[in-house]
């Protein structure tokens, strides 16, 4: 989910149908790559608490991003520069990187805590449901809601309904803390995406990257140093691949990928494209972890994997 703030600040570039298709391909492996990290944080779970493994994953996320500075500066810089002296604080990268960590640090760690008590594929998709919650949330910052979104919404719920029930549809003993958990962690997400939307197209991209997962490494380090205290050696290592992946592949080579796959495909379809780590999740969940769902449970995906769908076609069915 950290790349997700490059989408903002490339709204605006040239799309060359001549590189559309390679385009696709890196969003498509950046939605591999956040997808598949469902696994790796579940496997963390058994040896760390949500705060310690995000201490450790993001702390290791920052030098990675940070070797990214020897790209050319001008594929992050801002879109506008334009920006009168009374707002100049408002819009630099402290402050929009400092206000996306508040959120992603409830975001990742609520879904890390989530992840003790739900299975991998439950959690992708309902993580998910923040690209249904990022439209109705704008509503409060004046930004238009279309027919299409509040009939993904009716889908998605519906499909949370399912999600959580059994074949005997006994929501009530199925529908676990971890759900809970997961579904206030989307509205975390959300918020963050809508932070970025507004601010980040006036700061340097890379720098609000570095200050944003910096902020959540510190803001985790803080809360573990007062709850389960410095992790151990033992912990450490038995994580280490867990943190590998989360930390390199997931954050700083996502958060690449993304960059250079936007400069070639429209943000609604990016988004579309990126909303598949959800399935990416549940495969991976289904292959290496051994989890199963219901037939309700499946058809609890379709109806939020159409929610989704369909908010990312807004305007374009139900025209004016």
């Amino acid at each position: 989910m950290i790349a997700v703030l490059a989408i903002f600040p490339m709204t605006n570039m040239q799309h060359s149908s001549s590189n559309a298709l390679a385009g696709y391909f890196l969003l498509t492996l950046t939605a591999l790559l956040w997808g598949t990290a469902f696994i790796f944080q579940k496997h963390a779970g058994d040896y760390a608490d949500a705060f310690t493994f995000n201490f450790l994953r993001f702390g290791m996320a920052v030098p990675a991003l940070a070797l990214l500075f020897f790209l050319p500066k001008k594929l992050f810089a801002p879109e506008s520069s334009d920006v009168p002296e009374q707002r100049r604080l408002r819009h630099s990268a402290w402050f929009v990187g400092g206000g996306a960590a508040v959120f992603m640090f409830l975001g990742i760690s609520l879904q890390q805590l989530g992840l003790a008590y739900t299975t991998t594929g439950k959690s992708g998709f309902l993580t998910a449901l923040y690209i249904i919650l990022l439209p109705i949330m704008g509503l409060f910052v004046r930004q238009r809601c279309h027919l299409e979104v509040w009939i993904g919404a009716v889908l998605t719920f519906v499909g949370i309904y399912l999600l959580g029930s059994s074949e005997s549809g006994n929501v009530e003993s199925d529908f676990n803390r971890g759900d809970v958990l997961t579904i206030i962690c989307a509205f975390a997400w959300a918020a963050q995406v809508l932070w970025l939307g507004i601010f980040a197209r006036y700061a340097n991209v890379l720098q609000i990257a570095i200050i944003q997962i910096a902020g959540v490494a510190l803001l985790s380090g803080i809360v573990m140093l007062f709850t389960k205290g410095l992790p151990t050696s033992e912990a450490i290592w038995a994580m280490r691949w867990d943190l590998l992946y989360t930390g390199i592949m997931s954050a700083a080579v996502a958060f690449t990928l993304q960059i250079f796959g936007q400069r070639y495909v429209p943000p609604t379809n990016a988004g579309l494209i990126m909303s598949s780590e959800a399935i990416f999740a549940m495969l991976a969940g289904m292959l290496f972890l051994g989890e199963t769902l219901t037939a309700n449970g499946f058809w609890g995906c379709g109806f939020i994997l159409a929610g989704i769908v369909l908010a990312q076609l807004q305007g374009n069915i139900f025209k004016k």
